[in-house]
């Protein structure tokens, strides 16, 4: 695959997984999850709750960007990641082997398609706050750091 990977980073032994959905511009150009303007309010947010950044473990469903929507546009993910030769399929096999690995306590899922990854529900407005179980551990979901940048 010609996409570049970004691996996901932060402490092996994190009881926190910070999960989203793909690496985009800024994070493809430094080659690290979660530095862009997502970041930056991903970090304000994490700090508001004292948790240290690198007390977790940071990741993305699929290590590999996906075109986001156009404005008015409602691709889902699944088929974004296809009609860039991504297989999905392959990318939630990695993230439970990662998940295995890191054994995290909680994920907090970031977005619809980190819900969806981990717990195979679909509605992030429904599943908000709620404590889940997904992926062999507990999951809480919310709004992607982004959907407060665009609202």
């Amino acid at each position: 695959m010609s996409l570049p990977y970004i691996p996901a980073t932060g402490n092996k032994n994190a009881k926190l997984m910070i999960l989203g959905e793909a690496p985009w511009t800024e994070e493809v150009k430094q080659g690290l999850p979660f530095v862009g303007s997502s970041g930056k309010v991903l970090d304000d947010l994490l700090g508001d709750a004292g948790i240290n950044r690198g007390d977790t473990w940071i990741s993305n469903v699929c290590k590999y960007p996906v075109p986001p929507n156009k404005p008015k546009e409602k691709i889902p993910f699944i088929i974004r990641a296809k009609q860039v030769g991504i297989d999905i399929g392959v990318q939630l096999e990695d993230l439970q082997k990662e998940i295995n690995n890191v054994k995290p306590n909680t994920i907090l899922a970031l977005g619809g398609t980190a819900l969806w990854a981990t717990t195979g529900k679909t509605k992030i407005s429904a599943f908000r706050g709620s404590i889940l179980f997904g992926m062999g551990t507990k999951v809480v979901s919310t709004y992607h750091p982004a959907h407060l940048l665009h609202s």
